[in-house]
């Protein structure tokens, strides 16, 4: 087996599989994925009023379980789509910020990410922009009524993962 596929002792840096494993962070794409196939269904099927999602709220109105939802799919997406290489310079998720000038330019530049910080609030506002597309999904469900108190139960859920993990990558640094 190559080196490629086995991984290294340096955990993936020289073969570009980042700190995690390649085995690993397919999972945790996996992991993601499922995490946004039941945030969406959840988001727009019918709520049962005796149903178990209201049988586990520990607050009246169940906010916790958006503040731990959005935390962890921000966790997921943070660890699932980045890649960390030499320099503690970010390499993940070029598609969404990628410069256009040409190829010349992107091997130079090599994208507009340049620090983890800026990786951990773009997983941030990606996975709180979702939020609030689907809370607005629920205005034109009869079904469903829309909060904007769900969404500032996902944007502090978010928030904890930014700061959190801002004050991590502050500290390593030093």
């Amino acid at each position: 087996m190559d080196r490629k596929r086995q991984g290294s002792k340096d955990g993936g840096q020289k073969t570009g599989e980042g700190r995690l494993g390649l085995g690993c962070k397919m999972l945790i794409r996996l992991v993601f994925v499922i995490w946004i196939g039941t945030i969406t269904v959840l988001a727009v099927v019918p709520q049962a009023k005796d149903g178990i999602m209201n049988a586990t709220n520990v607050t009246p109105s169940g906010r916790e379980k958006h503040v731990v939802g959005y935390f962890l799919g921000a966790l997921l997406f943070y660890y699932g789509y980045g890649k960390k290489g030499a320099g503690r310079k970010v390499q993940g998720v070029r598609c969404l910020a990628q410069s256009r000038k040409g190829a010349k330019d992107r091997r130079k530049n090599d994208g507009i990410i340049k620090t983890e910080g800026f990786y951990i609030w773009l997983c941030g506002l990606g996975i709180f922009g979702y939020s609030v597309v689907l809370e607005g999904v629920q205005i034109f469900l009869p079904y469903r009524t829309f909060n904007p108190y769900d969404i500032v139960g996902n944007g502090i859920g978010v928030g904890v993962f930014c700061l959190i993990f801002l004050a991590r990558t502050q500290k390593s640094q030093r």
